[in-house]
């Protein structure tokens, strides 16, 4: 399967890595160069260009593409990027997003009748943050997708650094793309 990464930051990097080591032709696109080379070693391929640019999306076979995963920074880009891609002929698209404009109950219908799954990130505890109320918008819902929420759980978390404690409780990098990971695998 051909999938397409847009961002080479630290959750693009870290998901073209673990993908890389299954045996699937992996494209990451991103503007900074010194991101893509620090990729020069692993088996994928890297495209230095623009995620909403149809000629780097059509040169680089997003037509062709199982899955586009947009995770840069930029949450506007990242849905532009997965739109043209599915207009594109990518069967499935991520979005890396983190605005709470999208609770609206008009976003979130598309969001139902789009999406097959939606994971939340909270960089606060998960109780009464975006996934709680994603989910609660969802749960009456017929033919909704899955959900999985990512954050703070409402119980103790034990000390250490703002990095141990993020990886503890799941929400760095490397920990959201094993779940991103995993919920491909599922598939």
């Amino acid at each position: 399967m051909r999938i397409v990464i847009a961002g080479a930051g630290e959750v693009g990097s870290h998901l073209a890595k673990m993908l890389s080591d299954e045996d699937r032709d992996i494209i990451v696109i991103d503007n900074d160069e010194k991101k893509l080379f620090a990729l020069d070693s692993y088996n994928l391929k890297t495209c230095l260009g623009e995620c909403t640019s149809f000629k780097t999306l059509q040169n680089n076979g997003v037509s062709n593409c199982g899955l586009f995963i947009a995770v840069t920074p930029y949450e506007t880009r990242n849905i532009l990027a997965c739109s043209i891609a599915k207009s594109m002929g990518a069967e499935k698209t991520v979005a890396r997003i983190d605005n709470y404009e999208f609770l609206r109950p008009e976003y979130l219908a598309e969001v139902k009748d789009k999406y097959a799954h939606v994971v939340t990130v909270e960089d606060g505890t998960i109780e009464g943050g975006l996934g709680s109320a994603v989910s609660e918008w969802l749960s009456d819902k017929v033919n909704a997708p899955r959900l999985t929420r990512l954050g703070i759980p409402d119980e103790f978390v034990h000390q250490g650094t703002v990095a141990q404690l993020k990886h503890q409780c799941g929400i760095d990098a490397e920990s959201i793309a094993d779940t991103i990971c995993k919920i491909l695998n599922q598939k």
